[in-house]
């Protein structure tokens, strides 16, 4: 499902914010005009084969996309450990 303000940003229903609890968190692809998928072929710079040389993406950190809470802002990508945290979890 998409938000109305922006057609490119989806609700996450599957994870709640780590910092707030709050349920659904936000999703966009990541705005890097080179990132594919998390990843930035490097290699093109460096007159290589394209493809060799593969590094993480700065802006979305490896992820491919972002993800953030609409209530508090907290930005999931910051820490991957963090978005194992699943709603459907009553511990």
């Amino acid at each position: 499902m998409t938000t109305d303000q922006d057609p490119d940003i989806e609700w996450v229903y599957d994870l709640a914010c780590p910092q707030c609890g709050h349920e659904p968190v936000y999703r966009r692809d990541c705005i890097s005009l080179v990132c594919e998928d998390g990843m930035v072929d490097e290699s093109e710079d460096d007159f290589c084969l394209p493809g060799t040389i593969l590094i993480e993406c700065s802006e979305c950190n490896g992820h491919g996309d972002h993800l953030w809470c609409p209530q508090c802002g907290y930005d999931l990508n910051d820490d991957p450990a963090k978005l194992l945290v699943d709603v459907d979890d009553d511990n």
